[in-house]
């Protein structure tokens, strides 16, 4: 009698544990945000108040250094902005430096949002990490329920955010 029960139990368990295993698939970033960024180039400490819209577009308004506080620089239907103390500036996208923090951090969270080219490299308390490369240059950044915590552009930017 107890052969009888134990042969369908032991069948039963193997073959739970010899299903098709799925790949993880990446969190995605919201696809609309407010956050405050934090973030050191050339040795000089940053903070933002960074603004992504649903459609892509994207604005940084400076709240340190003093220096610039209050300068906005945004990006929307391909124009960028740059404003400060009533001057407006209007470019093309193609005259914001590739390698400025701003545009890397937009690029990033584009991708992020989208998914695409993005791996999941750890997910630990609720935390995932993920890696992926824009422009030829790496990144790793963190997620916690559609809200990133950090994320780290090639060697030398890293960038927190606060909500």
């Amino acid at each position: 009698m107890r052969k009888l029960f134990f042969l369908p139990v032991l069948t039963a368990a193997l073959l739970c544990g010899c299903g098709k295993s799925e790949s993880v698939k990446p969190e995605k970033l919201a696809p609309e945000f407010t956050a405050q960024v934090s973030f050191t180039e050339r040795e000089q400490d940053f903070k933002a108040d960074m603004s992504r819209k649903e459609d892509g577009g994207w604005s940084f308004t400076f709240t340190e250094p003093e220096t610039i506080k209050g300068l906005t620089l945004s990006e929307a239907d391909k124009v960028v902005s740059i404003s400060m103390g009533g001057l407006n500036y209007i470019a093309d996208p193609s005259q914001l430096a590739e390698t400025s923090p701003m545009k890397q951090i937009a690029k990033v969270t584009d991708k992020l949002v989208s998914g695409k080219g993005v791996e999941v490299g750890a997910v630990k308390q609720n935390v995932t990490q993920l890696k992926g490369s824009i422009d030829d240059t790496d990144f790793t950044a963190r997620l916690k329920k559609g809200k990133l915590l950090s994320m780290k552009i090639g060697e030398e930017l890293v960038v927190s955010f606060k909500y």
